[in-house]
């Protein structure tokens, strides 16, 4: 069955990779660019500072929209920036307030470290959450571009980790009706075309 899938439009995105993926996965995308519409799966993308994004995000009152969309039992799909909207706060430029639907914070990467972790990097599945099926994530590899990671307060929300060298960190969730990935599956090939099907075919 064709799902609605509303892309949440606040003007920091490339969109055009995302909406190409759902058309191609035969379902119906449309960007929001206020929050009135109702869709099947809500999609938050993002690219760019975590205070501002959040700014426009809440300006537009699409908070209001996601937290109804959660509560109704629709499914959500957090991306890279979007992703890090769902925790309790960044330290990007200074403390911002995030949505809290996620218990924990958005911090930088430390020594030994890149600065900025970006491209193709290798996914684990954390064995204590089997909401995705082990070969459409563990050990496949994904694309990510980003400065900022997320810490969890309560781990078993964790669906994987992915790897800044040697540091290990948490690159996705996935609870109830909610999916955020760090990395990039729309612009991940193969493997992120599976892992979006999964999800959107359910």
């Amino acid at each position: 069955m064709k799902k609605k899938v509303g892309i949440i439009n606040y003007k920091l995105n490339n969109l055009s990779s995302i909406y190409y993926m759902i058309k191609n996965l035969n379902h119906n995308p449309l960007f929001l660019d206020d929050s009135t519409h109702g869709v099947d799966v809500l999609i938050i993308p993002g690219v760019g500072s975590f205070s501002h994004g959040i700014k426009e995000l809440k300006k537009k009152k699409f908070d209001r929209m996601i937290y109804d969309h959660i509560e109704k039992g629709k499914t959500l799909i957090a991306i890279c920036l979007g992703f890090q909207f769902l925790f309790e706060q960044s330290y990007e430029f200074g403390l911002t307030e995030g949505l809290g639907i996620i218990k924990g914070r958005v911090i930088p990467f430390g020594e030994n470290c890149n600065k900025v972790n970006i491209g193709w990097g290798k996914v684990v599945l954390n064995e204590n959450n089997n909401a995705i099926p082990k070969d459409l994530i563990n050990e496949k590899y994904f694309y990510h571009v980003h400065s900022y990671h997320t810490e969890f307060s309560e781990n078993k929300k964790i669906l994987s980790y992915s790897f800044n060298n040697k540091y290990k960190f948490p690159s996705a969730a996935c609870f109830d009706n909610v999916y955020g990935f760090q990395f990039h599956p729309e612009k991940s090939g193969e493997d992120g075309k599976k892992l979006l099907k999964h999800i959107l075919d359910k």
